[in-house]
């Protein structure tokens, strides 16, 4: 498979220029990873006055609307986390094919 010097371009560009969107949807996945404890803290104090058990509140607290709609964020933050990882991580392994290839051709 030969890499032509469009596709080194394209991968280069992408990967210099996507550095801060990596960092800003890392950041928000760890943020709202925090937010999960805030959101189940704030739950269990809510419906702790009204259950019996501490796993009744837990219970109540995680499936509250609130709760819910953090669980969405959470997974779409990810998501866009994993789909942005892979994709940097298959344009390395392209970027690293065309060095190998680049050495080789200087050898030969």
């Amino acid at each position: 498979m030969l890499v032509t010097e469009e596709k080194v371009e394209e991968i280069i560009n992408y990967l210099a220029e996507s550095d801060d969107e990596y960092g800003k949807i890392a950041a928000r996945v760890k943020g709202l990873e925090k937010d999960e404890k805030i959101i189940t803290a704030q739950g269990l104090l809510e419906h702790r006055r009204y259950e019996k058990t501490m796993a009744e509140s837990e219970a109540k607290a995680r499936s509250s609307q609130q709760y819910r709609e953090w669980r969405e964020k959470y997974e779409n933050a990810v998501a866009d986390f994993e789909i942005m990882r892979s994709r940097r991580n298959t344009y390395q392994i392209i970027w690293e094919t065309w060095r190998t290839e680049q050495a080789n051709l200087r050898k030969s």
